[in-house]
C-alpha cells in the first residue's frame, strides 16, 4: 500500500499525515462516518486506522481505496471533468466522492439489487465514475456501455441486454432522453429489452439520501463489473472481472507504470473502455492521485487540448492509442503551441494493435522542442479479457 504525502500545493491540498502518537480504535473508525470532518486530515495514525477499518483482512478493493482516500485526503481532488475540453472545471475532492458514491448506493439498496446486474448508460463526466464505484460499493454488478447515438448502437445495447439478465438501467437524463427517443428494433428474439428494464436516473437524485446506507461486505473473489468486448468481430461479450482481477491488475500497471500518490493522470479516453476505466480512471483512484479528464469529442475537435491539459496540469501519466499520437502530429498547427510544456510527462503509453515505430519517432520529432522526454513512450498491450494490461515496457528497462 503507498505511502500517503502530503499534496503539492499547486492542487491547493492541505491535507496532511502525522507521525506515531496513539489514538484510540473508536476516535479512529470515528473518521470512516465523516470523512470530510476536520479530524480525518489531522488523525495521527491515519495509515494505522484505514488499514484497520477499512481494509477488511485481505480485501484491498477499489472500495476500500476510495474510502481510504476519503480518509487520508478529503480536500485534495479525486476527479477534474474538463467540460469544455479546456477550463471549465468540475472537481470533486476525495470526501465529496465518497458521500456522492454512498448516496447512490443507498438508492441500490432500498431496491434490493445486491448480486444482480446493472446496465450504465453516462456520457463522459463525473457521474458516471460517481454511479460505478455505487454499484461497486453496494454490491451491485455494472455494465458499461456507449450511450446509443443510431440505431445501430441500439441493436448492440439489445443484444447486451438479452446476454446480461440486468435488473435495470442506470442513466443520467441525456441517457433517459435517448432512451425516449430510440425505440429498439430488434425485441422479438429477446425475452427483456431495453425498453422493458426500469431505469433510475441517477441525476435526479437529492443529497442526503445517503443516511440509509449500510457497508456491505465484498469479497476478492465478488464480481466486480462486466467489461463487454467490443463486437468488432461478432456480438459483444461480457467479461466477467472480478475485484481479485482488478487489484491484480492494478498492482501491474503500477509495476509496469511507474506510478504511485505523486503521480498526476490526464485522460480523454472513454470511461465505458477497458483502457479508459481500468488504466486511467481507476488506477489513480487505486494511489489516491488526481485525474483531469474530458470528453473524447472534445480530443477529437481538438487535439491540442489533450497536450496543453498535459501542460497545465504537469501530467505524469497520459496516453491512448496509436491514432492519436499520429493525430496530434497531423493536425495540430505549431502556432497552437505556444507555451506548451510536455517536461512533467513520464509515460506516454500507445496500446494499439499494432504499435507503430514511425508514429513514435514522428510524434517525438513533432514535440521535443516542448520538453518531452525520448524514453517517455512506452508501448503497451492488453484486452478486456485479461481486464486490461498484459504487457508492457517497463519503465527501468528497454526504454532506458
Amino acid at each position: 500500500m503507498t505511502t500517503p504525502v502530503k499534496p503539492s500545493a499547486a492542487w491547493g491540498g492541505t491535507d496532511k499525515v502525522g507521525g506515531e502518537s496513539a489514538a484510540t480504535e473508536q476516535a479512529e473508525c470515528a473518521l470512516l462516518e465523516d470523512p470530510a470532518a476536520p479530524e480525518a486530515s489531522e488523525s495521527s495514525a491515519a495509515n494505522h486506522l484505514v488499514d484497520r477499518c477499512v481494509i477488511h483482512g485481505d480485501h484491498d478493493t477499489i472500495v476500500s481505496r476510495l474510502k481510504r482516500n476519503a480518509a487520508l485526503r478529503p480536500s485534495s481532488p479525486a476527479y477534474i471533468f474538463l467540460r469544455d475540453g479546456g477550463g471549465d472545471e468540475h472537481l470533486i475532492t476525495n470526501a465529496e466522492l465518497l458521500a456522492s458514491v454512498r448516496m447512490i448506493a443507498a438508492q441500490l439498496q432500498t431496491r434490493r439489487l445486491k448480486g444482480r446486474r446493472a446496465l450504465l448508460m453516462y456520457r463522459q463526466g463525473i457521474e458516471f465514475i460517481q454511479v460505478f464505484l455505487a454499484c461497486l460499493t453496494a454490491g451491485v454488478v455494472p455494465a458499461l456501455v456507449n450511450p446509443p447515438s443510431t440505431s445501430r448502437m441500439v441493436k448492440r445495447i439489445e443484444r447486451i441486454v438479452v446476454d446480461g439478465d440486468f435488473a435495470l438501467i442506470l442513466t443520467d437524463t441525456h441517457g433517459e432522453a435517448i432512451l425516449d427517443d430510440y425505440r429498439a428494433e430488434e425485441t422479438g428474439a429477446s425475452a427483456k429489452g431495453v425498453d422493458d428494464l426500469p431505469r433510475l436516473v441517477t441525476s435526479n437524485l437529492s443529497h442526503g439520501e445517503g443516511d440509509w446506507f449500510t457497508d456491505e461486505d465484498i469479497f476478492l473473489e465478488d464480481i466486480a463489473f462486466l467489461q463487454y468486448t467490443s463486437g468488432s468481430t461478432g456480438n459483444p461479450k461480457g467479461v466477467m472481472v472480478s475485484h481479485a482481477n482488478l487489484m491484480a491488475n492494478m498492482r501491474a500497471i503500477e509495476t509496469t507504470f511507474s506510478f504511485d500518490d505523486r503521480s498526476v493522470c490526464v485522460s480523454w479516453l472513454p470511461i465505458f473502455h477497458d483502457m479508459g476505466l481500468v488504466g486511467s480512471t481507476l488506477h489513480p483512484l487505486y494511489h489516491g492521485a488526481p485525474l483531469i479528464f474530458m470528453s473524447p469529442l472534445h480530443f477529437i475537435q481538438r487535439p491540442v487540448r489533450w497536450l496543453r491539459a498535459i501542460s497545465k496540469y504537469k501530467a505524469t501519466h497520459s496516453g491512448g492509442p496509436n491514432f492519436a499520437y499520429d493525430y496530434c502530429v497531423q493536425r495540430i498547427k505549431p502556432q497552437d503551441l505556444q507555451g506548451l510544456d510536455l517536461s512533467s510527462w513520464n509515460v506516454a503509453f500507445n496500446g494499439s494493435e499494432p504499435v507503430r515505430t514511425q508514429t513514435i519517432q514522428n510524434f517525438y520529432a513533432a514535440y521535443k522542442h516542448y520538453g518531452l522526454k525520448r524514453d517517455a513512450q512506452m508501448p503497451v498491450y492488453g484486452m478486456a479479457e485479461s481486464t486490461l494490461l498484459l504487457s508492457g515496457t517497463r519503465n527501468n528497462d528497454a526504454r532506458n
